[in-house]
């Protein structure tokens, strides 16, 4: 049983909802971190599922509806805010921006070793229920270091997830915003439609140079999700090598898999679009159109 079941409940301001998000804005310290962890076990999961893809693709929803399959556990937030072994930009102040502070990424990381998986094990115990065989953290900086966790994390498995690079580069401008010194550094709170495109393109580009060095690597377009849902699930469970989900429909608009449904209303992409306008689209396209065309855009 992971922690949050202690303190799970449907509604948003019952006492056990305002202990859950206590408990999730605490375990973010490392000295709270320190105290709980003694209290739980070392889980020993079969599988590590990791959904990788750029800043505002997809990954979230991938994660909540691979969440609801019977055999899957994953944490209620990015791991990366949950442990001090994986670095992430908002250390520096570069919010859903890593291409601020490469070097950082790259020197965040501590060996590849089995102590370095025992310590960031420890520290997401808590969260994930010990009875489940499949152990799933979606932080979409994982992106960035997937050859690391293949060599970390036994029998990982990678869910590369791409889209349209108008729409998640406006997604990425319209909700980031750096702060502290990367505001400074930047002279502005508010990043240019070019860096996001940059940011997108980076992303994807270094999510598929490195899908080749790592063991099981699979890709999806979230458009495909939104569109085939069980088409595309049925895929991904056949790469995971796990059963179907015991209950697993799509009825109208709504997924469902086992208890749990999910409202699909197509693609989000023509409102990104609307939001960019011809001006911004044109102000992307040098920046994007090469990468647009390797994934199929």
């Amino acid at each position: 049983m992971k922690f949050l079941d202690f303190i799970h409940d449907n509604g948003t301001g019952t006492p056990k909802a305002l202990i859950r998000r206590a408990a999730l804005r605490g375990y973010v310290n490392p000295l709270l971190r320190s105290v709980i962890r003694p209290f739980f076990s070392e889980p020993n999961p079969a599988k590590w599922v990791f959904p990788v893809g750029c800043y505002n693709s997809g990954t979230t929803l991938t994660q909540s509806i691979l969440a609801a399959h019977q055999d899957f556990t994953t944490l209620p937030r990015e791991g990366v805010k949950f442990t001090s072994h994986l670095p992430q930009p908002e250390d520096l102040g570069w919010t859903r921006m890593w291409i601020g502070c490469e070097d950082y990424m790259e020197r965040g990381l501590g060996p590849a070793t089995a102590l370095t998986y025992k310590a960031i094990l420890t520290d997401w115990a808590p969260w994930f229920s010990s009875n489940k065989s499949i152990f799933m953290d979606k932080s979409v900086t994982n992106g960035t270091r997937m050859p690391w966790l293949d060599q970390v994390f036994p029998n990982s498995y990678f869910i590369g997830i791409f889209r349209n690079g108008f729409a998640a580069s406006e997604g990425i401008r319209r909700k980031a915003k750096p702060t502290g010194s990367a505001r400074r550094k930047l002279g502005s709170d508010r990043y240019s439609l070019k860096m996001a495109g940059s940011q997108w393109v980076a992303a994807n580009d270094k999510i598929l140079a490195d899908s080749k060095r790592v063991q099981h690597f699979l890709s999806i377009q979230y458009e495909e999700l939104i569109s085939e849902p069980i088409v595309t699930l049925n895929k991904i469970w056949d790469f995971l090598e796990v059963q179907r989900p015991h209950h697993m429909a799509l009825e109208g608009n709504f997924l469902t898999i086992n208890n749990t449904s999910f409202l699909l209303l197509g693609s989000t992409n023509a409102g990104s679009l609307e939001r960019l306008g011809q001006e911004g689209i044109n102000e992307l396209a040098p920046t994007i159109n090469v990468m647009q065309s390797k994934l199929g855009y």
